[in-house]
This record gives structure tokens, C-alpha cells and sequence, in this order.
């Protein structure tokens, strides 16, 4: 996914703020309205809000999201359905599971879906905004490292061409700054004999070291 960054003005100074876009999915209107209030507060979150599996399907085929907060039982498809569809469509989005239904095995099943997270309802204000805040968190390192490997694959793609164009460098400086005679040799002042390269030889070595 693409980094997105929002610049605001804090205290009269320019401060870059990274954004993260959510997908909040779920069929209670109630928990809806509350986890879509409850994290507007932050400006960071650019919110989306589906009361139905299948309208969430679309927005996330229309767009990328960085976090998809998903209830678990809905109709037509479960949470874990829809976060394991979601990330085979983006892989680097990073799913959160909110159910009532504590199972012995749904820490299993919602790892093996591909969940970051899961939150057992009642949902409290505070472990909400903790997991997400951390979910984030996770998000923006992901960022961060890929950022750093662009960086480090420019910086050796520079250096080979730097590294290049010196050794093509120092070996035209060894052959001399003069360009080469059609005659393969010729007699200098006092008889002696100087050589040079043909312009076919020339074209040969221009070849090979570039």
C-alpha cells in the first residue's frame, strides 16, 4: 500500500501526520454508530462504515483500506470470511475481529483467517482504542521498513553505476586523451617508432568496457 500523509499546522509549525484508512463492518447499527464515532475523534483515521458483509465487499474492491474492524457473526458471510477475502485482495491489510462468541479455538481461527487482533464484546472505549492505536502502529512500521528498503535498493543501484562509470573512466584515462590514428604505426622525430591503436581496435575496447 501506498503511505498516505496529511499535513496539518500545530502550534504554527508544519508538523507531516502518516493517515490510516479503516473499514469498520458490522450489522448491529448500534456498535456501528459507536466504533464509527469513538475513532472519528482522531484525525490519523479516515473512516468507512458497512452494515452489511456484501457492501463492505465492494468498498474494498473499489479501494485499498489499511484496517478492516469486522463483527463477527453477520448474514451471508462471517467476519473471518470476510478478512480472509479481504487480504487475498490486499495483502497488507491488517483485519480485526469483534465478536461475543468466545470459543475455546477463536484466537486459532481468527490468526489462521489472517486477524491481527480480536475484541470480545461489550466493547470498552478504552481496549478499543488501544487495539487499534496498536494495529496502526503495525501498520506504519510495515511502511516505514518498506521506505527504508526502496532507499537502500536506490542507493546500490547508484553505487553500481557510479562503480561503472569510474572503471570505464580510469580506463579510457590509461589509453590517453588522443584519438586513435588509421595507421598502425609511425615513425616520430629521431626515428623512433610510435604505435597506436587501429579505429577498429578502439571500437572493440568501447565496446567491451561499456
Amino acid at each position: 500500500m501506498i503511505p498516505r500523509l496529511v499535513q496539518s499546522v500545530i502550534a504554527g509549525a508544519d508538523v507531516a501526520v502518516e493517515s490510516y484508512t479503516l473499514l469498520i463492518v458490522d450489522d448491529d447499527e448500534s456498535i456501528l454508530s459507536l466504533l464509527h464515532d469513538l475513532l472519528a475523534c482522531d484525525r490519523r483515521y479516515h473512516i468507512a462504515a458497512a452494515n452489511d458483509p456484501r457492501a463492505a465487499w465492494k468498498l474494498l474492491q473499489d479501494k485499498p483500506f489499511d484496517l478492516l474492524i469486522t463483527d463477527y457473526r453477520m448474514p451471508d458471510m462471517t467476519g473471518l470470511e470476510l478478512i480472509r477475502g479481504a487480504r487475498r485482495m490486499h495483502p497488507d491489510l491488517i483485519g480485526i475481529l469483534v465478536t461475543g462468541f468466545g470459543w475455546p479455538d477463536v484466537a486459532v481461527e481468527a490468526a489462521e483467517a489472517g486477524a491481527h487482533d480480536l475484541i470480545l464484546k461489550p466493547l470498552t472505549v478504552g481496549e478499543v482504542r488501544v487495539r487499534v492505536r496498536n494495529a496502526c502502529e503495525r501498520i506504519r512500521l510495515i511502511r516505514e521498513n518498506r521506505r527504508c528498503q526502496r532507499e537502500l535498493e536506490q542507493a546500490m543501484r547508484a553505487g553500481a553505476r557510479d562503480a561503472q562509470q569510474t572503471t570505464v573512466s580510469e580506463a579510457i584515462t590509461g589509453i590517453g586523451l588522443f584519438p586513435p590514428t588509421l595507421l598502425p604505426s609511425s615513425k616520430g622525430r629521431g626515428g623512433r617508432s610510435r604505435s597506436w591503436i587501429s579505429w577498429n581496435d578502439w571500437e572493440g575496447f568501447i565496446r567491451r568496457v561499456c
